[in-house]
């Protein structure tokens, strides 16, 4: 299967690591966004009490998730063989992973004020 870079005369491509280098970089998200839900949660607890526990459950959850769908994803790139990356669902899951990454930072800004 030819990609638009192979197409010029010179291109070194290395389509088995496109896969490892996305998924180390959805981890790296996640641990991100896992880290802000819990600060989220501590700047929250002397303002609200325990339930500065529910954003830090939803992020962590989510940060699992995003783990999980991205090594799952992986798995199924190697696999498969392909080098083309599935764009919908990586789009979708960028989405949610910043929504929720502004959703901490703002609670964050909030909790100073």
């Amino acid at each position: 299967m030819r990609t638009r870079t192979d197409r010029r005369p010179g291109t070194v491509r290395d389509p088995g690591l496109q896969a490892e280098r996305t998924t180390l970089a959805w981890s790296r998200t996640a641990l991100a966004l896992a880290g802000a839900s819990l600060l989220a949660a501590r700047a929250l607890a002397a303002v609200v009490g325990v339930a500065a526990a529910v954003p830090a459950v939803a992020g962590g959850l989510a940060a699992l998730a995003v783990v999980v769908a991205a090594r799952r994803r992986y798995r199924r790139w190697t696999a498969a063989g392909r080098t083309e990356r599935p764009g919908v669902s990586n789009a979708a899951l960028a989405c949610v992973a910043t929504l929720l990454g502004a959703a901490a930072l703002a609670a964050c800004l909030t909790a100073n004020l």
